[in-house]
């Protein structure tokens, strides 16, 4: 499995006139949203997502329908504009994105998008086998600016939270600071960032009158909201290499104490990842909260943190944290 922020080996791709290109060529003039399709038919539910994608991409970025040969999606977006359609017919191109693998006897293939900077450093990742589930495509828009991948001017039909936006950056960076601190290293630390990057990727499937609501929620709207991280963990890539990301995703809202949800995880059946990202996630919220007239400081959101240590937290992630947004003086 290629990993986030890794440089991805050079593969070639084939135009329908049987053009080689070479993924450089591609990459060098900004990045490429590269949507990987490896099945369609009549009605496919990606080509609404995608259409959508390539009209709000703006200048610089460009989408690559890549399939593995010929494809009837692929051939429709290219002829809408906007969309650049590429075949694999040997494969390459999948197996340097971690999409194709031996089962059975057989090769298999998945679909996902993925972000290449112009230095082919694979910046976004998602993968599923369920062409039903593809995540939208503004959550791609997002994360394009966030993780550095495009200009920072975004579509103006964009609608994004931007108290999330803007706190994003520092929970990714305080959460692989934290994992190192408790000992994380490679392929852990690897796993931790990329579910801290799609960990609430299932809330796109939440009616939008339940995330706008005005007042309380009721308690069968609660139940969706609180479905969301395993809606998330379905959406990832099935792969066995991806199942640490998923196992971190579904226990990110788990407590020590077994309050959490959606499983009701107790203790060490809670991935160390998840309980590493619930502290933190919940730290930068209090801290947050400064910026709406509230008077938390960073001592008494830690402060806030430790109370549930033992309860809530786990008391190792607490410490880790202290250290390493409160160290002594």
């Amino acid at each position: 499995m290629p990993q986030l922020d890794e440089q991805l080996p050079a593969f070639q791709l084939t135009s329908p006139r049987g053009e080689r290109i070479a993924v450089d060529d591609l990459v060098c003039r900004g990045p490429v949203v590269l949507a990987a399709i490896e099945a369609d038919g009549a009605g496919d539910p990606r080509s609404e997502m995608l259409t959508d994608l390539a009209q709000r991409l703006g200048a610089g970025r460009t989408l690559v329908v890549m399939s593995p040969g010929a494809s009837a999606l692929g051939s429709s977006l290219a002829a809408s504009g906007g969309v650049t359609w590429l075949q694999d017919p040997t494969g390459e191109a999948f197996s340097a994105l971690g999409l194709q693998y031996k089962r059975i006897g057989r090769t298999k293939r998945l679909g996902g998008l993925f972000v290449l900077d112009p230095e082919r450093r694979l910046r976004f990742a998602f993968m599923t086998a369920d062409r039903d589930a593809w995540i939208p495509g503004s959550f791609v828009l997002s994360r394009l600016d966030r993780l550095g991948a495009a200009a920072p001017a975004q579509a103006a039909t964009e609608v994004v939270d931007i108290t999330e936006d803007a706190a994003e950056p520092d929970l990714e960076r305080l959460v692989g600071a934290v994992a190192r601190r408790m000992g994380l290293t490679g392929a852990d630390l690897s796993d931790l960032a990329t579910a801290t990057r799609v960990r609430d990727i299932g809330m796109a499937a939440v009616p939008d009158e339940i995330i706008t609501k005005d007042g309380p929620l009721d308690d069968e709207e609660w139940a969706v909201i609180r479905m969301h991280p395993e809606r998330s963990a379905d959406m990832l890539d099935p792969a066995p290499a991806f199942a640490r990301v998923r196992e971190i995703v579904r226990a990110s809202h788990e407590h020590l104490d077994g309050s959490g949800y959606p499983h009701g995880l107790k203790a060490d059946r809670i991935p160390v990842g998840a309980r590493i990202l619930l502290a933190v996630e919940s730290y930068l919220a209090m801290a947050g909260e400064r910026a709406f007239g509230g008077l938390l400081s960073e001592q008494d959101s830690i402060d806030r943190i430790r109370l549930g240590a033992g309860r809530i937290y786990d008391p190792a992630v607490v410490a880790a944290l202290t250290a390493e947004v409160a160290p002594p003086a």
